[in-house]
């Protein structure tokens, strides 16, 4: 390479350099102005974004000025294209990740702090990172999830619940009195509807099996805590076993008869 191709590189990277840092003093003027409504999360996903704009802008400044200097750029970019394809192939995973922790964090599928379900992974999200998204299970150990693949994955967010559904069942003795039988449905109804931060669905004599009758029923916790559901399912169950031991109301349990024939 001679002087007069050095001192055109030189004045390019100076031009482009410039421009870089004009550049960054801007994007940081509008990301400033942009942050003050922006959560956390979204505030280094707009930060991310604005550094790889920064440099794909400086790259094409930088080749700009170098066309500009009669630097052969259509050659040089085509030796680049070559190089890029092996770098991107060597680097496509990282590069997915990257790209998936941005939509978390614009997106907001999640955040820190908020429990959810992927798979048969249930826990409580602790960190989300440029490359990896780390879960705290309810077993207590930390589980790393890359992002590109936890976008990939079903994820229910439990955190985001107003309220939470459960069906519950009560089978009673196939030998209960009719007017026993047809007082259940009501006598539960008014259980539940006891509770406070619970809302009564349905009640329904739902079928029978070889020794019992079988009954199903429906309600909604208010509170989408699931130890608040299951203080009230508590309660309720409780209050159950009080009301049927006062009507002489036998609860069933799986029992087998056997006939024996002498002969």
């Amino acid at each position: 390479m001679n002087y007069d191709s050095l001192l055109r590189w030189a004045l390019a990277m100076i031009i482009a350099i410039v421009a870089y840092f004009v550049l960054g003093f801007i994007f940081r003027a509008i990301i400033k102005r942009i942050n003050k409504n922006l959560s956390p999360s979204q505030n280094a996903a707009v930060t991310i974004i604005a550094s790889l704009g920064k440099f794909l802008i400086f790259i094409v400044i930088l080749l700009l000025a170098l066309d500009n200097l009669g630097v052969k750029v259509v050659s040089l970019l085509a030796g680049l294209g070559i190089g890029g394809i092996a770098v991107a192939l060597a680097v496509q995973r990282m590069l997915g990740d990257l790209l998936a922790s941005v939509s978390i964090m614009l997106d907001k599928p999640f955040e820190v702090g908020d429990f959810i379900n992927i798979d048969t992974v249930f826990g409580t999200v602790e960190s989300i990172g440029v490359k990896t998204t780390r879960i705290r299970s309810i077993t207590g150990e930390q589980i790393i999830f890359s992002n590109g693949k936890l976008l990939d994955s079903q994820i229910k967010n439990f955190k985001r619940m107003s309220e939470r559904r459960t069906t519950f069942g009560i089978s009673v003795s196939n030998q209960t009195a009719k007017e026993h039988l047809q007082a259940i449905v009501g006598i539960v109804k008014g259980i539940i509807e006891g509770q406070s931060d619970v809302r009564f669905d349905r009640g329904h004599l739902k079928g029978f099996s070889a020794s019992s009758v079988d009954y199903e029923f429906v309600f909604w916790a208010t509170k989408p805590e699931l130890i608040a559901l299951m203080d009230a399912q508590q309660k309720i169950n409780l209050e159950i076993i009080e009301a049927f031991a006062e009507r002489n109301i036998s609860l069933a349990y799986p029992a087998q008869k056997i006939v024996l024939e002498k002969t």
